[in-house]
């Protein structure tokens, strides 16, 4: 049971940290800046793959 908890806390962390990143390069997806758009898409399609949900 214990290891039931503590893998459910690491996934609400694990969750919250993934949401804070993609919230973050969605949020540079409006910058004027070119280069850092690109990375933007970048980054958040390697999210998508890597954490399909």
């Amino acid at each position: 049971d214990e290891r039931v908890a503590a893998a459910g806390g690491e996934a609400d962390r694990r969750e919250a940290v993934l949401c804070a990143h993609a919230c973050f390069l969605i949020k540079s997806m409006t910058l004027r800046e070119e280069h850092v758009r690109d990375i933007s898409v970048v980054l958040l399609t390697q999210m998508k793959d890597r954490f399909p949900q």
